[in-house]
């Protein structure tokens, strides 16, 4: 049976969201290497000993370093995988969970020397150029950094992202840019409330203190919601026990799907679908075919090719908005948020 783990985070109780901030700074999750391609990594696990292996970590030389100021960032050294010697980037990259390529700023990409393939393809976020691959490292993981990554493309992030005069300070993207966790294949990507943490799995396994902390875990694929049978307004986060050695599991499959040091995403891959939630009016959140609603998507959204866009159920509602706080959005005035729900109109009958 399962059992209640942790309270509710309003987003995603109200079905607004799923495993966004609010969740990741409540929990520890470990995502081990896993099979490329899947929309769902299924090697990923619940902590149940988080801060155990948060401490053992601090007493082991290397590491995240203390000055690592973004939630889900971590120090990496990026070169032109096409020549021999040339001045590496160093960069903080966001630490992505579900991109399976690796995304730069285009001063990064002029900085590196990569080259323009001449395709451009959509993404999560929005439409991007594709550019020469890289090799990658994280010099300050438990090994000393002694893994290198070679990509064969790099995403080139959309001018809407990097330009814009407002950004989540969390999200660091606008500055460095994201590396997938499928990319990762030889470490342990371990997020503990937010702060992020690459443990080459040789030590994983290696180091006794560390294996008793990787003993107690539940699959993240279990996670339910559960309601009260006293109380139906209470609800908690539940995961299932795991009835084996959950570490054990965890390594094999790491151990048959990983691929060698060197992980690369083909051409054939780079046109991965996005995945969508069903859009609603930003407004009054009427949805397409309510009541013979027909939704329409900002003009200005469309011209910048945004992944995440402003819809609207009628003129009405797209004035009101746009008044209110999108002309702003646009002009990087205020920080894009398209989950902030505006106040209804209430147009006269």
């Amino acid at each position: 049976m399962p059992s209640a783990f942790l309270d509710v985070p309003p987003d995603m109780e109200s079905g607004t969201g799923a495993l966004g901030q609010p969740f990741i700074e409540q929990v520890s999750i470990c995502a081990f290497p896993a099979p490329s391609g899947t929309k769902v990594n299924p090697n990923q696990w619940i902590m149940h000993s988080g801060d155990q292996l948060s401490a053992a970590l601090a007493t082991m030389p290397g590491g995240r370093t203390s000055d690592i100021e973004r939630n889900c960032t971590y120090n990496c050294v990026v070169t032109n995988a096409g020549k021999q010697s040339n001045v590496p980037v160093k960069i903080r990259p966001l630490i992505g969970t579900l991109d399976d390529g690796i995304y730069m700023r285009d001063s990064e990409i002029e900085k590196l020397g990569l080259n323009f393939t001449g395709v451009t393809v959509p993404t999560r976020h929005g439409q991007c150029r594709v550019f020469s691959g890289v090799r990658f490292r994280f010099p300050d993981d438990y090994n000393g950094g002694a893994v290198t990554y070679i990509t064969e493309h790099v995403y080139e992030l959309p001018a809407h992202v990097t330009n814009s005069a407002r950004s989540q300070h969390t999200s660091n993207l606008r500055k460095h840019g994201i590396i997938g966790v499928p990319l990762i294949a030889k470490h342990v990507v371990f997020v503990h409330y937010s702060n992020m943490y690459i443990i080459d799995l040789s030590i994983a396994t290696a180091s006794p203190s560390l294996r008793r902390c990787f003993e107690h875990m539940s699959p993240l694929s279990t996670l339910a919601i559960s309601k009260s049978p006293e109380d139906r307004d209470a609800a908690s986060l539940c995961f299932a026990n795991f009835p084996g050695n959950a570490l054990n599991i965890a390594l094999e499959v790491a151990r048959r799907h990983a691929p060698p040091p060197w992980s690369a995403f083909s051409v054939t891959r780079i046109g991965h679908p996005i995945m969508r939630i069903a859009e609603t009016c930003r407004v009054c959140q009427r949805a397409e075919g309510e009541d013979g609603v027909k939704l329409s998507i900002c003009t200005k959204c469309l011209q910048e090719e945004r992944p995440t866009r402003a819809v609207y159920c009628s003129r009405a509602c797209l004035s009101a908005d746009w008044k209110q706080r999108h002309k702003a959005e646009h002009a990087g005035e205020r920080e894009w948020n398209m989950s902030e729900i505006s106040c209804p109109l209430h147009v006269a009958s």
